[in-house]
């Protein structure tokens, strides 16, 4: 199975990743008063205007180290395992959209939460353009998971079966090779399914 070489999007630039850095931590406030309904054009902007002031949470799909350093303002994005989540400004996210789409719409990296008060999760995915791709699932590791172990086998067959994006099928058949090494999928008819959609019989022959 191709594994994505996360040193093919590493960017490297000596005197930005030089600057300090330090991971946000910051408690998510909610609130009950209630808003004025606004267009996604509308929301699109305002997100774009305070990009620098909303935070946002991401989390690694994948095994290997994942690193993007934006070379206008210095700020870092550093998972080093599958599952691991960091809180990265909005605005580090745009600039990783637009120098490195991959990230996201090959779920690299999946956007799992928003720290504010006047924008939810969904907002977000719609802005990035990936309201199809999380239409499925809610894009963290636990949820894929929780969807290939827990599932039954006639729910789940249906639901794999009529997966279109490639990206996602591709990520959840990854997925499954790392579950059968941590010993926790056997069961014989999903991984069948797995090495159908993957072209292969021997997806998991030296595990």
């Amino acid at each position: 199975m191709t594994t994505v070489k996360v040193e093919e999007i590493k960017e490297t630039d000596n005197t930005e990743t030089q600057k300090e850095t330090t991971k946000k931590t910051r408690t998510k406030k909610t609130t009950q008063t209630k808003k004025e309904v606004k267009s996604k054009s509308t929301i699109n902007k305002e997100l774009r205007a305070n990009a620098k002031d909303i935070d946002v949470e991401v989390q690694s799909l994948v095994k290997g180290e994942v690193f993007y350093c934006s070379r206008k303002t210095g700020e870092i994005l550093e998972l080093s395992e599958i599952g691991d989540r960091e809180i990265i400004s909005l605005d580090l996210l745009i600039d990783i959209s637009k120098r490195c789409k991959k990230l996201l719409s090959n779920l690299v990296i999946s956007i799992s939460d928003i720290y504010s008060e006047d924008y939810k999760l969904e907002d977000i995915i719609e802005f990035f353009g990936l309201k199809d791709l999380y239409s499925f699932k809610e894009m963290t590791l636990e949820e894929i998971d929780d969807f290939i172990l827990n599932t039954d086998l006639t729910k789940f067959e249906k639901e794999f079966t009529n997966i279109q994006n490639e990206n996602l099928k591709f990520r959840l058949i990854e997925r499954s090779v790392g579950l059968v090494k941590e010993g926790l999928l056997d069961s014989t008819a999903k991984m069948k399914l797995f090495e159908v959609a993957y072209g292969t019989e021997y997806l998991y022959k030296n595990i």
